[in-house]
């Protein structure tokens, strides 16, 4: 690798050292493992700070076999102690090790490295990926959920100065958080398209008999799931495929309760899944009716990939990925009736031009090499 010179001159290195942190260990595999293989690559030395297990079980056994340097520390529902000793760990780290590159990803993660921001060293890169405003900056937030916001904002205002930059998911987001934060720096806000799916293009139809839906994210109030449920249940001659874990809040509601038993006749609840490729060529039509502050849903991006009708609402970073009627169909609004309508029109459109389509886009905008590639950009122009 040639050596590179970060500010004109000051210091040159003949290798980088790069620290990714993330909330946790699931979050730094799925989404990050071809950015650390592109890195190292770069030859790039790459460390980890991560949790040591997510919701739907540990990662930490894959990220080592990716040959990174790993530390693990409690990000997830933390003590009041947990919450001080995870940055103050974090900050050890930093003080320990001199890294040319530290890349932090989504709010509690920044938050958490906060401490070792004002401790690197002056020609280091600091930065920060937003995954998604999410839920505080949301407009049916609560008192208690507006108030975190505003706790958020602060925090990127008063150290926007340390920061090399900041990458956001789509253009939405991008001017809600420069008004949010209202910063003089607006020239280190970057948006580029999501983070880069490991998924490689397939060109084939799904041959299943009845016209198949998938939905799969979190199954979660705000990303309308009762309202799929709904309207799928009212058209025999669909299917529809749930996968994701059922957030607590929405566990009794007694269409959730039904799905979790498998109870519907046309609607089957698969869980989990760790690979989602083999669900997804079956399928013909992805739908993710969200209301949800996104950030760029990797599910619509993988189904780009694998040319699948998108159904999905004007969401932030959900609307691009959509030439209405081409490759998909965006809901004016989220209830049975417009999701019945639209998976209608779905059924009815031509496929193998909506993959055509999907696959070119994703192709020319979404896949890894392209993000990654733009990622790298910032490490060290």
């Amino acid at each position: 690798m040639k050596n590179v010179c970060f500010d004109k001159g000051l210091d040159l290195f003949n290798f980088m050292k790069a620290l990714l942190i993330s909330n946790t260990d699931g979050s730094m595999f799925k989404f990050r493992k071809n950015l650390i293989t592109f890195l190292q690559k770069k030859e790039i030395e790459v460390s980890c700070i991560t949790s040591k297990t997510s919701i739907e079980g540990s990662y930490t056994e894959l990220l080592l076999k990716l040959k990174v340097n790993l530390y693990t520390f409690s990000f997830l529902s933390q003590s009041f102690l947990k919450s001080i000793l995870t940055p103050l760990n974090i900050l050890k780290i930093l003080r320990t090790d001199s890294f040319h590159v530290v890349h932090v990803f989504g709010h509690e993660a920044f938050m958490m490295s906060l401490f070792g921001l004002f401790l690197q060293r002056k020609d280091s890169r600091f930065i920060v990926t937003i995954t998604g405003l999410g839920r505080f900056f949301s407009k049916d937030a609560s008192l208690y959920e507006k108030v975190i916001k505003n706790v958020i904002c602060l925090l990127y205002y008063v150290s926007m100065s340390k920061i090399h930059k900041i990458i956001l998911l789509n253009n939405h987001d991008y001017d809600c958080f420069k008004s949010f934060t209202k910063t003089d720096y607006h020239n280190k806000l970057v948006v580029i398209n999501g983070e880069g799916s490991d998924f490689e293009v397939r060109n084939e139809l799904a041959l299943s008999e009845s016209f198949t839906i998938l939905y799969a994210s979190r199954v979660m109030r705000q990303k309308g799931i009762l309202q799929l449920i709904e309207a799928v249940k009212n058209i025999p001659s669909c299917t529809l495929k749930v996968c994701g874990f059922v957030d607590s809040d929405i566990s009794n509601e007694p269409d959730i309760l039904k799905l979790i038993r498998n109870e519907f006749d046309n609607i089957e609840y698969l869980g989990f899944l760790s690979d989602i490729r083999p669900v997804l060529l079956e399928s013909n039509c992805v739908c993710l009716p969200t209301e949800y502050m996104e950030g760029l849903p990797i599910i619509l991006v993988e189904a780009l990939a694998f040319g699948k009708i998108i159904i999905t609402t004007s969401a932030p970073g959900c609307a691009e990925l959509i030439k209405e009627g081409t490759n998909g169909f965006l809901l004016s609004k989220v209830t049975p009736d417009e999701l019945t309508k639209k998976i209608t029109l779905a059924n009815n459109i031509d496929a193998k031009s909506s993959l055509e389509y999907s696959t070119q886009l994703f192709s020319e905008k979404y896949s890894h090499q392209v993000i990654n590639s733009a990622i790298y950009g910032f490490y060290v122009d």
